[in-house]
């Protein structure tokens, strides 16, 4: 009996001294965490004090480094500007082409801003596209025209006959210039006819 007591005593001791131990570890390892939490914070204070733009979740540019906006859009037609017949009474029929397309130009931005999601309009600009082989006149499908610069994105309309570089549906960027020299002639097709610089044609036309 005296040997079963003995070697109770002896396992409890065992037992005892593991859940020390145990606890002991748990403690240790929770204090080490406490001491690598507290060097992180101040690991970021000292970075958040050096740059004050930079963030835990990934570091931002500072709004003096900011890149710039990228392509602006296009200015706006002011709300006073005059109505589509009025802008036709004031081209000179008699201009040459590119200058009248030039003076109409609003009328194409205002159709444009009105209805270029419309499947029923199909916006036309002719300009001159420079290829390695030669330079000719095309007309091509507006996709997007941004800034004051008037960068057009586009598609080719029609096949061209000089230039083998380019071929009819191929995306090209032109720069028409805030002077709009670049612009030869545009066009909009539309249920109704077809809205020119010149004027309007009707669709049975």
């Amino acid at each position: 009996m005296l040997g079963w007591l003995v070697i109770l005593l002896i396992t409890l001791l065992i037992v005892g001294g593991f859940a020390g131990l145990a606890l002991w570890l748990g403690n240790r390892m929770a204090a080490e965490d406490d001491q690598r939490t507290e060097m992180l914070r101040e690991q970021y204070r000292e970075q958040r004090l050096r740059n004050p733009y930079a963030h835990n979740c990934g570091a931002h540019v500072a709004p003096a480094e900011m890149p710039a906006a990228s392509a602006t859009p296009p200015p706006p037609v002011p709300s006073n500007a005059p109505l589509r017949a009025e802008l036709i009474d004031d081209v000179d029929k008699d201009l040459p082409e590119d200058e009248r397309a030039r003076r109409a130009w609003p009328m194409f931005l205002q159709m444009w801003e009105a209805h270029r999601r419309d499947s029923t309009h199909r916006f036309l600009i002719r300009t001159s596209l420079h290829g390695r082989d030669a330079v000719e006149s095309c007309w091509l499908r507006p996709t997007t025209i941004d800034g004051p610069q008037y960068i057009v994105i586009a598609a080719v309309a029609q096949d061209p006959v000089k230039l083998r570089s380019v071929r009819k549906g191929e995306k090209v960027r032109v720069r028409l210039g805030a002077d709009l020299q670049k612009l030869e002639d545009w066009k909009i097709e539309t249920p109704t006819g077809l809205e020119t610089p010149a004027g309007t044609r009707d669709a049975l036309e």
